[in-house]
Order: structure tokens, then C-alpha cells, then sequence
């Protein structure tokens, strides 16, 4: 059972039970599950940022290395079998590195964003 589905049926089975009524001391136990729960969950998600940060660093790295590579390509001035200059491979991976760091910083707001939301100090949107 997938966890939304698991959470959709512990949803139903409270609000059955709301209907039949609960006594205090269940209404306490059902709480405390629910937020021991979302608890769990939250701090999944952080974890998951966390590492999401460490390979989006890594990938940048690998991005920088494969520029400098590319460079010291560019330097040998190939030909295509006419003779005819092949364009530098350095100016169009720099391009996509740019783009690659422009999404970086954009993901990197919304894991703030998320971050901030599930430590409760943002209001739901």
C-alpha cells in the first residue's frame, strides 16, 4: 500500500470512527499517531533536500570539469573532412552550465521555500 493510499484509509477510518464516535482518550491516541506521522514525513523530506543539495553540488563540479575539458579540446582547432573549422564545443557547454545553474538556484529557492513550510514557518499558500 503506497503511503497516500495508507493515509487516505487512516483518514477514513477517523472520520468513521468520528461519525460512531470516540471516546477522549482515542481521540488522543488518533492525534498523537497523526502528528507522530507527519512528523516522520517531514523530516524525511528535509533529509531528502539535504542529500538532493550534495548531488546538485557534485553535478555542478562535474559541470565545471567537463568546461575546463572542453577548452583544452577547443584549443586543437579540428576540422571537418572538407577542412572547414568545426565550431568551439566550450561556448555552447557554457550555455547549458548557465542554464544548468540558473535551475539550480531557482530549485534551490523552492527547497527553501518547502524547508520552511514543513518546520511551520510559513503559512500554506
Amino acid at each position: 500500500m503506497s503511503d497516500s493510499s495508507a493515509l487516505e484509509y487512516a483518514l477514513a477510518q477517523v472520520e468513521e470512527l468520528e461519525k460512531t464516535g470516540l471516546s477522549p482518550e482515542v481521540k488522543v491516541k488518533v492525534s498523537t499517531a497523526m502528528a507522530q506521522k507527519a512528523t516522520a514525513s517531514k523530516d524525511e523530506i528535509i533529509e531528502e533536500i539535504k542529500r538532493l543539495a550534495l548531488r546538485a553540488i557534485s553535478t555542478d563540479k562535474s559541470f565545471e570539469n567537463i568546461r575546463m575539458q572542453l577548452a583544452v579540446i577547443d584549443l586543437n582547432d579540428y576540422k571537418d573532412k572538407y577542412g572547414t573549422p568545426i565550431p568551439k564545443l566550450q561556448p555552447t557547454w557554457v550555455k547549458y552550465q548557465k542554464r544548468w545553474t540558473d535551475l539550480l538556484w531557482q530549485s534551490r529557492g523552492a527547497a527553501t521555500h518547502a524547508q520552511a513550510y514543513l518546520r511551520g514557518g510559513l503559512c500554506q499558500d
